[in-house]
């Protein structure tokens, strides 16, 4: 069955400054990666009442064409691999890892709307 419900996360703060400029290539010389870290994301279920379940994972941005993927963790599950794209203010990805007896596990968040502060929230379905 599959559950959607509010995100939220917050990126480090040394990050914040590479995200903001990234979009424009401001002083980011032309095909750059940039390394995002972000150290929770905290999923919840039933509109925030069960939560939150939280996920950490540090990408690799490609601020040409705003695409991303890299590592992370879910804790009490293990690893996990995280690939998406930031299209302005929007942030959509996919993360996968193991729910023992499940293989590939899948979060979907689509159209996340990222603040000032660069943390996002938005709805997340699962497989």
């Amino acid at each position: 069955m599959s559950r959607i419900s509010t995100l939220s996360a917050a990126v480090g703060l040394g990050l914040a400054g590479l995200i903001a400029t990234a979009p424009t290539g401001a002083d980011v010389p032309r095909y750059q990666m940039l390394n995002l870290n972000y150290s929770a994301v905290n999923y919840y279920l039933n509109d925030g009442l069960a939560g939150p379940y939280t996920q950490s994972f540090e990408l690799i941005l490609n601020p040409c064409d705003g695409t991303f993927s890299g590592d992370g963790d879910v804790p009490g599950y293990g690893e996990s691999f995280t690939e998406g794209s930031i299209n302005g203010a929007r942030i959509s990805y996919v993360s996968t890892y193991d729910v023992p007896p499940q293989t590939d596990y899948a979060v979907t968040v689509n159209n996340a709307v990222l603040s000032s502060d660069y943390s996002f929230t938005g709805l997340w379905s699962d497989n």
